[in-house]
């Protein structure tokens, strides 16, 4: 199993080897289930909606069914389920107290097992509780390569950049295996504008065979911002696509979209059943305002009422009253941003929904000063990596 498991690098990381080497069950059949599970899952998969991971999900309850003392497969099931929490459209409560459920009895079965203590701090995080980190060090003290990703996302959401890259800069020195610390990196260039830095990360593991949702979205984020429309196409028809035609589909959409595309973007919005903010824009752009109105209304209501970490509502709200007209709720949004220091969407400058405000000597004004504090950033962090030699 150890050989098998170290033929697959960047499915199965060096921690989840080592769970491997625990023996976790006796029972072959479980244990055959688990591998496949883990096959499946990679450190990023967790970030997807339920019906992406269905077959994931339907070995580890396989496994469970032959060894209900299986923590291993509760403890992957937990990280499944927390994930799905937060997409959006997800019933937060229902998914994350069943992650809850699994990463408890994970817990119980295996005290030793480091990735539930992350699920339980992740949901406090999540939920606002100050406890949340005694789950994370807990994690730590089992394994230090651990945890470490949950505080990058902490100062990240919180929009601390440089606290946000020393864990990143850790999660690399202490588990170089994993691509999450080099995720987060690239996540961090891309934020700030250097998308020759977060696009060569990205490449590199799409190059080495990881071609997950995570990844070619990111990417797919890269070419939007750069306006790289004919780039994405071609991603997406030789990659996407063919690899997953649900999520291909929505991915062309949103290339026609940032090309103004409205027509284009349409049939893929409706086929991928995706009608929040982006589809209540091309109402509005092809003459159907009443609809429109619907969408955007119904878009408010979801971004007020999210539990989502960090700023990405307020931005998203940001959004829809420059494209609804409503220009001062906008702005309303957009210095509480600034005051944040929040900086805003790294496709901030070719973004449709503030096309009515472009042109506007307030939006320019905002857009330098969100740019300079980009740049500033941006010296910092490329000085600090030289320092420390993050290649990949």
């Amino acid at each position: 199993s150890t050989g098998i498991a170290e033929k697959l690098p960047l499915n199965v990381s060096e921690q989840k080897i080592s769970q491997i080497q625990k023996i976790p069950t006796s029972n072959l059949l479980a244990y055959e289930f688990y591998l496949k599970a883990l096959d499946r899952f990679h450190d990023f998969a967790w970030f997807s909606e339920l019906k992406y991971n269905e077959t994931t999900i339907r070995y580890l309850e396989q496994a469970i069914s032959h060894d209900p003392n299986f923590a291993q497969a509760y403890s992957l099931l937990a990280e499944i389920y927390i994930g799905a929490s937060t997409i959006w459209g997800a019933n937060f409560e229902e998914l994350s107290n069943k992650s809850i459920e699994y990463a408890k009895k994970a817990i119980q079965n295996d005290s030793l097992l480091p990735d539930p203590y992350i699920v339980i701090g992740r949901y406090e995080r999540i939920k606002g509780i100050d406890t949340w980190r005694n789950w994370v060090n807990r994690a730590l003290e089992i394994d230090p390569k651990t945890g470490l990703f949950e505080y990058y996302s902490d100062y990240y959401t919180k929009g601390d950049i440089i606290n946000a890259f020393d864990y990143a800069a850790l999660k690399i020195k202490r588990d170089p295996k994993s691509p999450r610390g080099y995720f987060a990196l690239a996540t961090i260039h891309s934020d700030l504008g250097n998308f020759e830095r977060s696009l060569e990360i990205w490449k590199h593991f799409l190059d080495k065979g990881l071609e997950n949702q995570y990844i070619l979205g990111n990417i797919l984020n890269d070419y939007r911002s750069t306006s790289e429309t004919d780039n994405a196409i071609a991603l997406i028809e030789n990659l996407v696509a063919p690899r997953d035609s649900l999520i291909g589909s929505y991915e062309m959409g949103v290339a026609h979209f940032f090309a103004r595309n409205w027509k284009e973007a349409e049939p893929y919005y409706v086929a991928r059943d995706y009608l929040d903010m982006d589809y209540a824009l091309i109402l509005h752009n092809t003459g159907r305002e009443s609809s429109a109105h619907k969408f955007f209304e119904d878009a408010i209501e979801r971004r007020n009422a999210s539990i989502l970490e960090g700023p990405w509502p307020q931005r998203d709200l940001s959004r829809i009253y420059a494209a609804r007209g409503d220009f001062e709720k906008a702005y309303e949004y957009l210095e509480e941003l600034d005051k944040r220091d929040d900086l805003h969407y790294p496709f901030l400058s070719n973004d449709p929904f503030f096309d009515r405000i472009r042109n506007e000597t307030r939006f320019q004004e905002y857009c330098k000063r969100i740019e300079e504090k980009k740049k500033k950033l941006r010296r910092q962090i490329q000085n600090m990596e030289n320092e420390l030699n993050l290649d990949i």
